[in-house]
């Protein structure tokens, strides 16, 4: 079913080490590795939310310049934070030789009308050391490179028996801080036997304790109420490109207290089901948005106030009455797990 993924994952096997990867990537700071983290204090600290367009490279170089161009534009800025959508990673299925008949066959195997969740798994595991040995050395090097934290989103895992969409958090060393798998699937995850996560799980970087979630927890308030509870500041809620109400996200910070970075996913034929979404970054009181021609790019960078202790509003939160409807009737089956995977 997948001979063309097959087949160029195991050409592109010969082409890429991690070494070769790394150096692709360290190519494009011809000046060396910067020594300093950018300005960080808790008063006034400036977070990034990449607006990231995937498309076809040609070589490992081409695909560390699509990663680097949203940091880039977060450097002029001095941000010393930047996030990316969820599944970013799954760009890089461009480098593969004749990616466009491989994406075809892909498409093709997990059409509906087929074992989906076979098609899934078995495509995760053709691709997955191919994909995990690009992302995270090339994420790692412009982490270092940059000297910014990056909540980098990811891809998908096979791992224990179980098929996950993991995100990943780098330090400004480029050390692997963290990763987090996502809470709440969509229908067609569900379809293709994603596993949702069972826990919530913060991680402690230089601007604070983050918690990495996805816009499809926006119509939920509870993974955000668990991260104000955990003493988080920030969450990152990615697009994804299965799209998705980010409506309810301005309410979110609002509710909790929170700072919403939002990374936007622009329209690519990588993911032809995708839709243009900004990027965006939800404040307690207000939302920055991008305007055009601002900053000669489409990611948003706002300077915010970390130095208060989280506060949640108990008369104005939204208690998501849909959720514990779709709980009592079983119609949703991720609500079992969030609620016994958040653990304050």
């Amino acid at each position: 079913m997948f001979n063309a993924l097959r087949a160029s994952v195991f050409a592109m096997s010969f082409l890429t080490s991690d070494n070769h990867v790394r150096l692709q990537a360290r190519s494009l700071f011809r000046d060396g590795f910067v020594r300093d983290l950018p300005f960080v204090d808790e008063v006034s600290t400036k977070l990034t939310a990449a607006c990231f367009t995937p498309r076809g490279c040609r070589d490992l170089r081409e695909a560390a310049d699509m990663f680097d161009a949203p940091l880039r534009e977060a450097e002029a800025q001095k941000s010393p934070f930047v996030a990316f959508p969820e599944l970013s990673g799954l760009a890089l299925l461009g480098l593969l030789p004749r990616h466009e008949q491989v994406l075809s066959s892909l498409r093709a195997g997990l059409s509906r009308g087929r074992d989906v969740a076979a098609a899934a798994r078995e495509a995760v595991q053709i691709s997955q050391g191919f994909l995990s040995e690009v992302f995270l050395n090339t994420l790692s090097v412009l982490a270092r490179g940059h000297r910014m934290q990056i909540a980098a989103g990811g891809l998908y895992v096979w791992e224990d028996g179980e098929l996950r969409n993991r995100q990943y958090l780098f330090s400004e060393n480029g050390d692997l801080l963290g990763w987090q798998d996502k809470l709440i699937l969509s229908p067609f995850e569900r379809e293709m036997g994603v596993v949702p996560a069972r826990r919530l799980t913060p991680i402690e970087t230089r601007v604070g304790r983050v918690v990495m979630l996805t816009a499809s927890c926006a119509r939920h308030y509870e993974p955000f109420a668990a991260a104000a509870a955990m003493g988080c500041r920030i969450v990152t809620a990615g697009a994804s490109p299965f799209g998705g109400d980010t409506a309810p996200l301005v309410h979110r910070a609002r509710e909790q207290s929170l700072v919403l970075v939002c990374p936007g996913l622009g329209k690519s034929d990588l993911f032809p089901s995708s839709r243009e979404i900004p990027a965006e970054i939800f404040l307690p009181r207000r939302r920055v948005s991008a305007k055009p021609g601002e900053t000669g790019g489409k990611s948003v960078t706002a300077r915010v106030d970390l130095s208060g202790a989280p506060a949640f509003d108990h008369y104005t939160a939204d208690r998501s009455l849909s959720f514990f409807v779709n709980l009592l009737s079983g119609e949703d089956p991720d609500a079992d797990a969030l609620l016994d995977g958040i653990e304050p």
